[in-house]
């Protein structure tokens, strides 16, 4: 259902709706819309290929939510791609100095 509503109730249903499966969240991250995507990023139980397979996007949005995720495990690599975008990006900049400081990620 979630897949053929689409648009902004399809993305607050997939933020909050804590029944989503890995796969269903994975799919929404890989093949979603933005805003799909982007929902998907603001959730609490992504794991590190649901992670990658957002930051293969390369979408602001997505990178947007994904940063102010202080739950998401975002590993150097793509801690590195968000710094680097964020260097044009005040409010991505913004967002990921507010993340927990992690040794030499930061």
């Amino acid at each position: 259902y979630l897949k053929t509503s689409g648009g902004t109730a399809s993305a607050a249903l997939i933020r909050h709706r804590a029944e989503l499966s890995h796969d269903e969240c994975l799919a929404f991250a890989q093949t979603g819309s933005v805003a799909e995507a982007a929902a998907v990023a603001g959730r609490g139980d992504l794991t590190s290929e649901i992670v990658s397979s957002l930051m293969d996007r390369a979408q602001r949005m997505v990178s947007l939510a994904l940063a102010w995720n202080n739950k998401a495990p975002v590993d150097r690599r793509h801690f590195l791609t968000l710094v680097r975008a964020a260097r044009m990006d005040r409010e991505l900049a913004h967002a990921l100095l507010s993340r927990p400081h992690e040794g030499e990620d930061v």
